[in-house]
């Protein structure tokens, strides 16, 4: 029996919370730009004698106080891309889990998926509450990749230790079942902008570095209330799986 709530609507097409991931939350701050902005503009269009060509700033004015491009605001959007950052470095690896490719420094978190398909109406606008609250808390940019890949089913032939015939058909068995299956990963790449670090090379690297364990921190809290396991990528498994996937 279906229980009457209005918040079962999100369960079905979570439109408040599409809109919220799509367009962002408006905040007072965004707002004041998007009034200096016009004013600044609807100044320089008396300025010139052609007040009709407010209509053109107005547009451009919403772009810059409230769009964001790479996840940064318009101006600071323009520093990064006026910065004498090198973004041809080689890649490189730092504490053994973080990476730097000469723009950002990032690390790379594997989630579990969840069988929200298969969830009660109750349960999915739990979570999908939740999920809101975990966006919402998340106040940094972040990154979220689904990967499909082949199978690899050799873990489950290297269980099989006795070469008996029957060892032998357990293997072909084995082979035959995972053969052409296809599994999904997930990932959230959590990062921060070069040039939002200062110092030295090892210098920036360690503030970087305690910059972004702050930020797993919170992401993690929200990936815990939504009941997500995760584990941090290191080493050649986390250059690998970027050389392959970002």
């Amino acid at each position: 029996m279906a229980v009457e709530d209005d918040n079962l609507k999100y369960a079905a097409v979570p439109e408040n919370l599409g809109r919220k991931i799509s367009f962002g939350m408006f905040n007072i701050g965004d707002i004041m730009k998007f009034i200096l902005y016009l004013v600044v503009f609807s100044g320089l269009s008396m300025a010139v004698h052609l007040p009709y060509i407010i209509i053109i700033f107005l547009p451009i004015s919403a772009i810059m106080a409230f769009k964001k491009f790479d996840g940064l605001e318009f101006w600071n959007y323009i520093k990064l891309k006026m910065s004498n950052v090198d973004t041809t470095l080689p890649l490189m690896l730092y504490f053994g889990q973080m990476l730097y490719n000469g723009k950002y420094y990032f690390v790379v978190l594997e989630v579990d998926g969840i069988s929200y398909e298969f969830m009660s109406d109750e349960d999915k606008i739990g979570l999908l509450l939740k999920y809101e609250e975990f966006l919402n808390a998340c106040d940094f940019p972040m990154q979220f990749v689904v990967h499909t890949e082949k199978l690899d089913y050799q873990p489950f032939l290297d269980t099989v230790i006795n070469d008996t015939p029957t060892a032998k058909d357990y293997k072909n068995l084995i082979k035959v079942a995972c053969e052409g299956l296809y599994i999904q990963r997930y990932f959230v790449v959590i990062g921060i902008n070069a040039w939002e670090v200062s110092g030295q090379k090892e210098v920036k690297a360690k503030v970087a570095w305690d910059k972004l364990q702050e930020r797993v921190e919170i992401a993690t809290i929200g990936l815990n209330d939504l009941g997500l396991g995760y584990r941090m990528l290191k080493g050649e498994e986390l250059l690998s799986i970027y050389k392959e996937v970002m």
